[in-house]
């Protein structure tokens, strides 16, 4: 059966309108693609960038530890109050109590006996610690470097 003129000429604009609809179609593909795109670029920056953070933060955290280890290191060197009864014998050391600190020995009987301006003589023959009986006693501070560079180094 032959088409009319007619007749091809509807199916010629119907097949051009399906053509256009494919093509439009196929734009709005494009589009959508490209905007996905852009979207993952766009994310994989952000994830770079919170890389880059993260990676900086973990820096960060280990010069922390650094530090608090190097802090830790020295509060172990710091000397501690222990018992009187501990104290070493001939050597000063500082003795405490609740009153108070003092410098002092510790003959070889074992007497405990103060040091300097931490006593007070009652004239017969008796020292005594001005802040009472010493409980406690801990090893003298180690005293300072007379170079400022080697007492920060």
């Amino acid at each position: 059966m032959a088409l009319t003129t007619y007749q091809l000429e509807q199916e010629i604009v119907t097949l051009n309108m399906q053509i256009e609809g494919h093509a439009k179609a196929g734009y709005e593909k494009d589009l959508r693609i490209a905007e996905l795109e852009q979207n993952l670029a766009d994310h994989s920056a952000q994830a770079f960038s919170i890389g880059e953070t993260y990676a900086a933060a973990l820096t960060r955290v280990a010069e922390l530890e650094s530090q608090l280890n190097k802090a830790l290191g020295q509060l172990a060197e710091v000397p501690k109050w222990q018992p009187i009864e501990t104290a070493p014998y001939n050597e000063y050391f500082l003795a405490g109590n609740a009153e108070g600190t003092a410098v002092a020995g510790k003959d070889s009987w074992g007497e405990i006996y103060p040091a300097g301006v931490f006593a007070t003589y009652d004239g017969c023959g008796t020292v005594a610690f001005s802040i009472g009986a010493p409980t406690h006693w801990m090893e003298l501070p180690k005293l300072p470097s007379p170079n400022p560079e080697q007492a920060n180094g």
